[in-house]
């Protein structure tokens, strides 16, 4: 989890942050009964990601929507960055990285802590 998960608004450290992803259509009236649905379905988010198109995002001022689009773009670059390593994005916050050494080589196990 990322600390800026917070910027997107709604959403505390250890929340889990789901996007809906609708598809692109010819004019952005088109597009208007997928986003309500999807509004509708994630209440939470205040961001729909539209394939091959972008993201749309909103707050009660224009201010809070800059931030909360600042925070989506971290969020989203970084976990491009986190796939293109082979680095799962959504390991839950209960599980933990054990690092330990064996035969020299550095090895990372997982442990879910109990809670």
């Amino acid at each position: 989890h990322f600390e800026m998960i917070k910027g997107v608004g709604n959403h505390a450290y250890d929340d889990i942050l789901e996007i809906p992803i609708i598809e692109n259509q010819r004019s952005e009236a088109a597009l208007a009964p997928d986003m309500e649905r999807a509004i509708k379905a994630y209440p939470k988010c205040n961001a729909v990601l539209v394939r091959r198109h972008g993201v749309y995002v909103w707050g009660d001022s224009w201010e809070q929507a800059k931030t909360q689009m600042e925070s989506f773009d971290y969020l989203f670059e970084a976990a491009v960055k986190l796939h293109q390593l082979g680095i799962p994005s959504h390991r839950s916050p209960q599980e933990q990285v054990i690092s330990s050494s064996c035969n020299g080589k550095k090895r990372n196990k997982r442990r879910l802590i109990e809670g």
